[in-house]
């Protein structure tokens, strides 16, 4: 990444190098920012940071839907050395409300169609909310009068809430050095330069609509179009009309675009593309050829939030000789497989991911229990076993019980206790089960009392008020009894095969 753009001035230095060529495009709203606006609304959003006496450290929650203003607060944010928490809004009053107790922030900002969510979890003693449409247009602050800030690269910048290992969600924490280091990893495998114009669809609340490719494109002066919502018809049309470089899709869009009408009439501009790319769960050889049918070559990926994200990534050439591996280790990450006591596996052998790196999360907010258990001689544990074949990684299975569904991480752990609310229910274990479009759906395996009963409908009405949407099963079975091991265990393993 360029050394000149330093984390206490971000957007100036940006503008300095880039000036007028355009930043970012916001799809719902036509608006299009250069590089000097950039600037100057990175600098409102100080001058409002400031005017509600925020300090460093001090946490600033964004309810919103994808727009262009999220990269001026978050630049803004850093500058100011203050950190944003990007709040997924999919989840369940219950996790909301979780994260608001364990992130203790000093300001909520939400679009104006998340008022009601706020209000929902807001604590007895209120925190200081507004509205962003509300700030925007107040924001007439004398930049010249902010006082500069000394921004440290180790300064917690943004959060990110994933459940981890144990499906408790956690805050990740992220600084200025694992984003220098991200952008540089992808710098190592995507020739990413001030032509560039990436796609941006994927939530800002997930660390990939983040950095997979919006904030590396940004540092090398290219245009980032933002979307509020991923529409496929949208993204297919932009794809082929717009002068697009670099996109990052999960599965499930590139599965929904494929199965439009228009896609069968579909031309792409194969040799714009710098990059095509998948990641946030496994994509199959059959997808991945339909868009090689179409002449783009699908870049396989994998990471997590804690690796920052970028972790594996294909090659063009990796990809079309092993579609559905993920590639290699990025450049200034390093990696270890490790078998059951904690020794470095064969090769060829699967183990668990252990990596390192400053591209690393350094752990997780307020939770020293969580970032110590996380880490074993200094590697982060991340949960997943991969295999190392034929020069490329495949990633084999999770230590964990969750499923991916859309590209959001499930734990079945989550699901079973509400589903043991119900009064009928002795017992439950959700897992997931292959979906041709959404990766993964939950499957659930319900025991009921003797004597009681409830239906599969019960139990989906029940799911749907206390879950995210993507979270409640899609399909409810039920059975006798469940088997267990001597010590009263499920045997995961065994209920496994009945829903294969």
């Amino acid at each position: 990444m360029n050394p000149t753009i330093l984390p206490h001035s971000i957007s100036l230095n940006l503008s300095q190098l880039y000036g007028s060529s355009i930043a970012l495009v916001d799809v719902a709203t036509g608006r299009e920012w250069d590089y000097q606006v950039l600037y100057l609304q990175t600098q409102k959003w100080k001058c409002f940071f400031a005017s509600q006496s925020l300090t460093e450290g001090d946490v600033v929650v964004w309810v919103a839907k994808n727009s262009i203003d999220f990269f001026a607060a978050l630049l803004a944010a850093k500058e100011a050395s203050i950190t944003l928490l990007p709040l997924n809004w999919r989840e369940s009053q219950q996790v909301h409300k979780h994260i608001i107790t364990l992130a203790e922030p000093s300001l909520i900002l939400y679009e104006d169609q998340f008022e009601t969510l706020v209000n929902s979890f807001q604590p007895v003693d209120r925190i200081k909310s507004f509205g962003i449409c509300e700030i925007d247009q107040a924001l007439v602050g004398d930049v010249a009068s902010i006082t500069a800030t000394v921004s440290h690269e180790q300064t917690p910048w943004y959060l990110l809430f994933t459940s981890g290992t144990t499906g408790e969600p956690k805050a990740v924490i992220y600084n200025w050095t694992m984003h220098v280091t991200n952008v540089d990893n992808v710098l190592s495998l995507v020739e990413l330069t001030d032509h560039e114009y990436n796609l941006s669809a994927l939530p800002h609340y997930h660390t990939a609509g983040i950095n997979l490719f919006a904030m590396p494109t940004l540092m090398q002066g290219g245009c980032v179009q933002v979307y509020a919502e991923a529409n496929p018809y949208q993204l297919l049309n932009d794809m082929q009309n717009k002068p697009v470089t670099s996109v990052l899709f999960i599965p499930t869009l590139f599965q929904k675009m494929a199965e439009l009408v228009e896609f069968e009439q579909a031309e792409f501009p194969v040799d714009q593309f710098n990059i095509v790319a998948s990641g946030g769960a496994p994509i199959s050889k059959d997808l991945w050829q339909l868009w090689f049918e179409k002449g783009l070559v699908i870049q396989n990926g994998c990471g997590l939030t804690e690796s920052g994200p970028t972790l594996f990534l294909q090659t063009k050439e990796e990809a079309l000789k092993q579609p559905t591996a993920v590639g290699n280790v990025v450049k200034h990450t390093h990696v270890r497989l490790v078998g059951p006591d904690s020794t470095d596996v064969d090769e060829g052998e699967p183990g668990e991911i252990l990596i390192k790196g400053e591209a690393v999360t350094p752990g997780y907010w307020r939770s020293a229990h969580a970032t110590k258990s996380s880490f074993y001689r200094g590697w982060f544990r991340t949960g997943d076993v991969a295999q190392r074949v034929d020069s490329q990684y495949h990633i084999v299975d999770r230590m964990n019980d969750l499923f991916i569904c859309g590209g959001e991480c499930v734990y079945p752990s989550e699901i079973e206790l509400v589903i043991n609310q119900l009064d009928a229910v002795e017992e439950v274990v959700v897992m997931g089960e292959p979906h041709r479009v959404w990766g993964e759906t939950g499957v659930a395996i319900v025991v009921c009392k003797p004597g009681l009963f409830v239906t599969k409908e019960q139990v989906l009405d029940f799911c749907r008020e206390n879950l995210a949407r993507y979270k409640v099963p899609k399909r409810v079975e039920f059975a006798d009894e469940l088997p267990k091991t001597a010590t009263g265990k499920i045997r995961r393993g065994l209920v496994r095969n009945w829903v294969a």
